[in-house]
């Protein structure tokens, strides 16, 4: 998010009324604000709206002039550009949606895959343990049959999740599983690379070509161990 970006609104709304009586009335319809995505520290989402004196003068020079109440009213003479400050508490931040990548035994649901939400703070990505909103639905989120990049014995329909909910204090979980109807074994272990889709705020520049959802890996048949462990066996 860029704070020094020029946020864009949409003003709509005209006085058609002939018998002027030094008042006239302009409505702001849909207005909303845009931040463009740019990787800055946080920053209040405060700023000004400024109305030039030339927007707000007829064909014959009459303007607006803002009086002693700071409303409006007709004037032909020492008329200034009119400025409403929008003032705000709500911090912004630049945020992206993580996704672990998961692994485990191809007999067994890979479970408490971990989903949280970061922000950028200035020089790194963090933890946003303020997000209590987000929501996010796996069986939802996950398209299986979009997964393209599959390798061994797991094909794409072999797999789908469950979990769901709104993020807490920026973290939420849920298991990848297999089908009912698919037995994985010996011999059928692989990975998946699969899509994890995100609001469009919470998608990051992960491969440097531009804003995408998550991409985890899902993979069966790799033992879960200390990366210390060198041999291990069964004694019967």
């Amino acid at each position: 998010m860029d704070p020094q970006g020029s946020p864009d609104f949409v003003i709509s709304g005209s006085d058609t009324r002939t018998d002027f009586d030094g008042n006239s009335l302009m409505t702001i319809n849909g207005d909303y604000l845009k931040y463009d995505r740019v990787q800055v520290a946080p920053f209040d989402a405060a700023f000004d709206l400024t109305f030039p004196v030339a927007a707000l003068t007829d064909t014959d020079g009459v303007c607006y002039k803002v009086d002693a109440d700071s409303d409006l009213n007709f004037a032909e003479e020492s008329c200034t550009d009119f400025i409403v400050s929008v003032t705000s508490s709500a911090e912004q931040r630049l945020g992206r949606l993580i996704v672990e990548n998961a692994y485990g035994s191809e007999y067994l649901p890979l479970k408490g895959i971990k989903v949280s939400a970061e922000y950028y703070d200035g020089t790194a990505f963090t933890h946003n343990s303020s997000d209590t909103c987000t929501l996010y639905d796996s069986a939802v989120d996950i398209d299986w049959a979009a997964v393209t990049s599959i390798y061994s014995g797991i094909g794409s329909g072999d797999l789908e999740a469950s979990g769901s909910g709104t993020l807490s204090a920026g973290s939420g979980s849920f298991t990848i599983h297999k089908t009912s109807d698919i037995t994985l074994g010996p011999g059928t272990t692989g990975y998946v690379d699969y899509n994890f889709q995100t609001q469009d705020w919470l998608k990051y520049d992960w491969q440097g070509t531009g804003d995408s959802d998550p991409r985890p890996r899902a993979s069966f048949g790799i033992y879960n161990r200390s990366k210390r462990l060198i041999y291990t066996r069964e004694v019967y």
